[in-house]
């Protein structure tokens, strides 16, 4: 218990599991106050319920009025809170105990949501579910808007290396003044701090070159400091392009050309920003009539309408389910975390969303959406110079007819694309399986799936035609090849033999190159070396072995080889045997 190994949540586990069931009455009765004396000074809002076991409604030493009350008081809240005012919810960890608070928190919910009106009290209710739950568990909630809760993203280790530059330049200043003949109190202060525990003392003859070796010191280290900034932040920068290289290469690209834009300048009043975007918006444009509207509208024609749609608790929840946790949210800011955890929401919300569906009405808030503007070059004063990038308005999920094509008839022509499938699907038929271009890996977009939905009318003539399992093959890479042309993907020309890479990166390459010239040196020095034994040997027996060599030459079979200079025969290395020794010869 004086480790904290254990939880109240557990120890109360373990205290019924000891007792006997004949004494568990008085264990009840007797629990409650000593829980309260034990911890004295918690606050009311850090009084937690945990579920101890499997069942969710075993809540030990916590009361859920308490809970009910900070619910409702978070509801009330949110009601009267606009939506850009609401405070960011934080990502809180998905453990065993916040859990348990999310699903002690659902039966209370049921009285709120029976009594809900629409979806915008719906929202409000969830939002304000959310707020009691990070109020129960104890999580940071900025009481601000959403808005002024940025962070400046410093990580915590340049903002320690820069504290200390920040000291140390501080302290330089204060040395060079009493350098420059500046007594006061304070700068002797800091003066005499600086030189603690070195035996200087502030009256020695020398203490100007003193002052002046401690600012040198001082500036180097903020010299090493700058340059440790430096390295690491080079280093995590290159760190997060090699993540982002695997994961989205195209991103990585377009942040490689875009020049650094951040803090270029101040940006556009946001009268002129509205003004602009107005402008473009609002105002009438006379389109002009070209002929694939009537290709559409003639397609249009023999389409049979969709069956009514019936929305049922188990359609948002499946839409749910598949959901990220903490994506970000809309103008509500709702995270999907909050819809998982609150299931008894899903009824209210299939039936609200039935009623928007039938009456053919949304919400305000559904359709306002949360836009970003960024720079595209070094002028940020101009509202035309920024790409706007729209988020959608909420997380909450819709049901939608999965019948829907989705083509985009400002951006695709049908006439076109059945030209391009046309001359791919011809293409295809006449190249060998070998010789095919290798597919690349498109991206699941909304856009890429429409021009998929376009083309499968188009697919239904050659597949007709088709008489066996190889022209169909044929059809339907004809029908990807297509799709990549009209989406603009890259695509290899040649085979996909001849296109493959070596596959050897290029850190491996460099360390290859390292170890070749390190074992190159190695040999050579290594050659030397025993060049100069040899040597050595061959000064000090010269005399004696000049007349054994040309018989020992003779008998050994080398009479024949070439000699070198100083008559010596030219031999690297090579063992001759004589008296029972090695010898190794070499010119000298």
């Amino acid at each position: 218990m004086r480790s904290k190994i254990f939880d109240d949540a557990e120890l109360e586990r373990l205290r019924r599991e000891a007792i006997p069931s004949s004494n568990e009455s008085a264990m009840a009765g007797d629990a409650a106050p000593h829980s309260t004396d034990q911890h004295p000074h918690v606050e009311a809002v850090m009084d937690l319920p945990v579920v101890v076991d499997s069942n969710d409604d075993e809540i030990v030493s916590h009361e859920l009025e308490e809970m009910r009350s900070i619910l409702e008081e978070a509801i009330l809240e949110t009601r009267s809170t606009p939506l850009e005012n609401r405070p960011r919810l934080p990502r809180i960890p998905l453990s065993k105990r916040n859990r348990a608070v999310v699903r002690a928190l659902n039966p209370m919910l049921v009285t709120y949501l029976e009594a809900s009106r629409d979806l915008y009290e719906t929202d409000s209710i969830l939002f304000g579910a959310a707020v009691a739950v990070c109020r129960i568990i104890g999580a940071k909630l900025p009481m601000a808007g959403r808005a002024a809760t940025q962070s400046n993203a410093i990580p915590a280790w340049r903002k320690r290396i820069e504290d200390r530059i920040a000291k140390a330049r501080a302290l330089i200043g204060r040395l060079t003044s009493f350098r420059s003949g500046n007594n006061r109190r304070r700068i002797m202060r800091t003066v005499m701090m600086a030189f603690a525990g070195t035996n200087i003392s502030l009256s020695q003859p020398d203490i100007t070159q003193k002052l002046t070796e401690r600012i040198d010191d001082l500036k180097q280290k903020i010299d090493a400091w700058g340059k440790r900034i430096r390295r690491f932040s080079e280093g995590s920068r290159q760190f997060n392009q090699n993540r982002l290289f695997q994961s989205d290469q195209k991103r990585l690209y377009k942040l490689l050309e875009r020049p650094k834009l951040c803090g270029a300048g101040q940006g556009p009043d946001q009268a002129d920003i509205i003004a602009f975007w107005r402008g473009l918006c609002s105002e009438p444009v006379n389109h002009s009539g070209g002929p694939w509207m009537e290709v559409v509208a003639s397609q249009g024609v023999s389409v049979t309408p969709m069956d009514p749609v019936t929305i049922t608790p188990e359609d948002v929840a499946e839409a749910v389910r598949s959901a990220p946790n903490w994506k970000s949210p809309g103008l509500d800011g709702l995270h999907h975390y909050w819809l998982k955890g609150c299931v008894v929401c899903h009824a209210v919300l299939a039936g609200q969303f039935q009623d928007a569906l039938d009456q053919k009405l949304l919400p305000c808030f559904f359709k306002t959406r949360i836009t970003h503007l960024v720079a595209k070059d070094q002028d940020t004063t101009d509202p035309s110079k920024y790409r706007p990038i729209t988020y959608a308005a909420v997380n909450t999920p819709f049901v939608v007819d999965s019948n829907d094509d989705g083509t985009v008839a400002q951006e695709l022509e049908l006439e076109q694309m059945r030209s391009t499938l046309e001359k791919a699907i011809v293409e295809t038929r006449s190249t060998p399986l070998e010789n095919r271009p290798r597919v690349p890996r498109l991206a699941l977009s909304k856009r890429n799936r429409a021009v998929v939905r376009a083309l499968n009318p188009m697919l239904v003539t050659y597949l007709e035609a088709s008489r066996d399992l190889c022209e169909m093959d044929s059809i339907l890479f004809g029908a990807a090849l297509a799709v990549c042309r009209i989406i603009g993907a890259k695509l290899s020309t040649a085979g996909r033999a001849t296109g493959q890479s070596s596959a050897i990166p290029a850190w491996r390459i460099r360390i290859e190159e390292r170890i070749a010239r390190a074992r190159a040196l190695a040999i050579r020095s290594a050659g030397q070396t025993h060049m100069l034994q040899v040597r050595q040997y061959q000064a000090k027996d010269c005399a004696h072995r000049q007349d054994g060599k040309e018989s020992l030459l003779g008998e050994s079979g080398f009479g024949d080889i070439p000699r070198g200079r100083h008559g010596l025969t030219r031999i690297v290395s090579s063992r001759v045997i004589r008296r029972g020794c090695t010898n190794h010869w070499s010119d000298q």
